[in-house]
């Protein structure tokens, strides 16, 4: 019976973890308010402050070419649209880590507080065999070495989708918003194009079959694509409106 308590109890309890995810949203969302308040000729006018200061250690001439330069200290467009996918990429990328994260750390969280769901994994992660006495003989190294190998078999699958199946299957977790985990699995094929660049080669960027993250709108981002202010608007909503769905999810 005490069992029973401690897995009703236990269910939902993951603080820790949540916690974790939840100041990252709340810093997403900050730091894309700062963005979002950055015009292009900001971005152009630290351009002109690096060539300065260049300039001024004697790395580069003062009567240098401006065609012997990157576009991104010369074209006002380049250097916005470069500077914007910096921060939407690294926003894909921290938001991606960070889920991939509360996955493992909150059945690790669960596993500890909740000893049936403990006795379920060492029976389906050690086909049945479960590790005697464990209480008795308590070896640190060994129990967090069991606990490592139940949440990863738990946290991984193909796709974010696959891994959510075996998480919330494990976790006996009901809400499956397939809407939600369609724009994940799209969201973490993005990350991996963006991760490894040659995930995708040259003919599927022009053939338009690499990840991309669609707005509202209809408007189209992938790593290759220059973004305007408005565009840059654009994503980071469409980024945010999935955070916070996603928080609640």
């Amino acid at each position: 019976m005490e069992h029973e308590k401690s897995f009703k109890k236990s269910k939902g309890e993951i603080g820790a973890p949540y916690k974790v995810f939840e100041c990252l949203v709340k810093e997403l969302r900050n730091e894309s308010i700062i963005m979002l308040h950055v015009s292009e000729n900001d971005f152009f006018k630290l351009g002109d402050r690096a060539i300065a200061s260049s300039i001024k250690e004697g790395t580069l001439a003062e009567d240098f070419d401006k065609g012997n330069l990157d576009s991104i200290f010369t074209d006002p467009k380049v250097t916005s649209s470069k500077m914007y996918s910096a921060f939407i990429n690294y926003y894909i990328l921290r938001l991606t880590a960070v889920l991939e994260l509360y996955f493992k750390d909150s059945i690790k969280q669960l596993l500890k507080l909740n000893i049936d769901l403990l006795v379920k994994g060492f029976k389906e992660t050690e086909k049945g065999k479960l590790v005697e006495n464990l209480d008795k003989n308590y070896v640190p190294k060994k129990y967090l070495k069991y606990l490592n190998r139940i949440t990863e078999q738990y946290s991984s699958g193909k796709k974010f989708s696959g891994k959510y199946q075996n998480y919330s299957k494990f976790l006996e977790i009901d809400e499956n918003n397939t809407d939600i985990l369609d724009k994940l699995d799209n969201l973490f094929s993005l990350r991996n194009d963006l991760a490894h660049l040659n995930r995708f080669p040259a003919e599927d960027l022009a053939a338009g079959t690499n990840p991309r993250l669609t707005t509202v709108s209809g408007f189209e981002y992938s790593r290759e694509t220059s973004l305007s202010k408005e565009n840059f608007e654009e994503v980071v909503k469409e980024l945010l409106d999935l955070t916070i769905k996603v928080s609640k999810f």
